[in-house]
């Protein structure tokens, strides 16, 4: 099992093959593998925040919280990616107004805070590869900022549904309108009247959990709305 781990990760944590042999053993006898069966919620402080976690496979929503309730995406991570809060736990800052929601399924591995610490501090590419992970966050983290702030709900659906596309590679969309109103942070009803909208004027076709888009040429121009 060990070995399948370690292979695995091999594959999908780039930083693992550039460490040097002894921090290799180090990272092979200390990971733990951890697989999530349902949803979990992560925040600042709580006892998971106490590992450094790398995801295998899966997919973690890091979202913000309004007084009134209201929650929008920040980002999300995938395969290969780490979990920016649990290292911003483990490097101390614990008031990191967050959240990530983990998605059943979701498989990593996780390193402890006296092993992380020490890969980083004497491996420089980790150091690299860590910083890449923070200033693509914080690109991704800019650019909600940039459409909540300035960009019309209609703009923002559309820009969601492009990226969507892009991820599934299918043009019928595997979602439902709760889902878009966490990502782009507006309530329910303002994404249904939204969608009718769009329906109307044939741009998609809206099913029971799905989005079919019928205009893909719209969607992916929606930079420009």
């Amino acid at each position: 099992m060990a070995d399948e781990i370690y292979a695995r990760a091999l594959a999908e944590l780039p930083f693992v093959r550039h460490l040097r042999a002894e921090e290799q053993t180090l990272f092979r006898e200390n990971m733990t593998y951890v697989k999530y069966p349902r949803e979990e919620l992560l925040t600042a402080g709580t006892e998971e925040c106490r590992q450094a976690l790398f995801l295998l496979r899966g997919s973690v929503r890091v979202y913000k919280t309004s007084e009134e309730g209201r929650e929008v995406t920040l980002y999300r991570l995938d395969s290969g990616d780490t979990c920016l809060i649990s290292v911003a736990c483990l490097l101390g800052l614990r008031d990191l107004d967050a959240s990530a929601q983990v998605q059943a399924g979701t498989e990593g591995i996780q390193l402890s805070d006296s092993v992380f610490r020490k890969l980083l501090s004497g491996n420089v590419y980790l150091q690299q590869y860590m910083m890449e992970h923070a200033f693509t966050r914080l690109s991704q983290m800019m650019r909600v900022v940039e459409l909540v702030t300035f960009a019309p709900l209609r703009k923002r659906i559309a820009v969601f549904l492009r990226d969507a596309y892009k991820k599934q590679n299918s043009p019928r969309l595997k979602l439902t309108k709760e889902a878009i109103a966490l990502e782009v942070g507006t309530a329910r009803e303002v994404v249904s009247r939204i969608l009718n909208e769009f329906e109307q004027e044939g741009l998609l076709r809206l099913g029971r959990g799905t989005v079919l888009l019928l205009d893909t040429d719209y969607f992916a121009g929606a930079d420009a709305l």
